[in-house]
């Protein structure tokens, strides 16, 4: 009998699920553990539909947010082990995979059907750049998190921690200008120009003005540091919701 995508999805979710609450028990063997079995649940999943159908999995909603779990599941694994707590990228780094994965719960979970064009080296990038922007932005989300929590407690460390969320959001930025880079070529080899007004391009725009906001604080304003860190804390929530609000329309 065939093994379905849902059984290792579900593993994964109650694995993280299940690891998150023994980190915060002070069980970090444990812990790892399952996020390194959550790990090869995810790789499971998503080799499943590569096998299946023989294309990247990034163009379904559903594809998009596991295939950004498991990249921030690896970067979690392979992070050097640390206390947990909120003052940790970690812990935050480990409640954002937990909304991808309760987000998916709710989404339909067959993959997408073979489409002429998901061979196409430009589409697969503008798809694929897009999946690793999300994940970069949860990661760098979880340091202005744990920045804030810093800021609010003892202070010391918090300036380093932010400085490492600005450099994840610059990357995310890089990201994404790559997707819409691979986005351009695609759209003037198909349609013979490089813009067209859409959903989609629409989404684009407001992801790119919510970057533009994001480096553009003036540094004089003085609210300055609270703005640059809202924005930094929010870049992978705004990010998903554009992404959940594009799949509905």
């Amino acid at each position: 009998m065939p093994i379905r995508i849902e059984s290792p999805f579900y593993i994964a979710f109650f694995c993280n699920g299940a690891g998150l609450v023994l980190s915060v028990l002070h069980w970090p063997k444990t812990a790892k553990g399952l996020v390194v079995s959550a790990l090869v649940a995810v790789t499971a999943a998503l080799f499943l539909i590569v096998d299946t159908h023989d294309q990247f999995p990034v163009y379904t909603l559903f594809e998009s947010l596991l295939a950004a779990a498991w990249m921030i599941q690896c970067w979690l694994v392979f992070r050097p082990g640390r206390q947990p707590g909120l003052s940790e990228p970690e812990t935050w780094t480990w409640a954002g995979i937990l909304i991808l994965f309760c987000v998916s719960f709710c989404l339909d979970k067959t993959p997408a059907a073979s489409g002429f064009n998901h061979r196409y080296p430009w589409v697969i990038g503008f798809h694929g750049f897009r999946v690793a922007t999300l994940a970069t932005l949860l990661v760098a989300s979880a340091h202005f998190f744990a920045g804030r929590h810093l800021l609010k407690t003892v202070g010391a460390g918090a300036s380093q921690v932010l400085h490492s969320g600005r450099n994840y959001l610059l990357l995310a930025a890089v990201l994404f200008l790559t997707a819409e880079y691979c986005g351009l070529v695609w759209c003037q080899n198909g349609w013979g120009d490089i813009w067209h007004w859409s959903p989609g391009f629409f989404q684009s725009t407001l992801i790119l003005l919510y970057l533009m906001a994001a480096f553009h604080v003036p540094p004089k304003w003085i609210h300055a540091r609270r703005a640059r860190n809202f924005f930094g804390a929010m870049g992978g929530l705004f990010v998903l919701a554009m992404m959940l609000l594009r799949s509905l329309i």
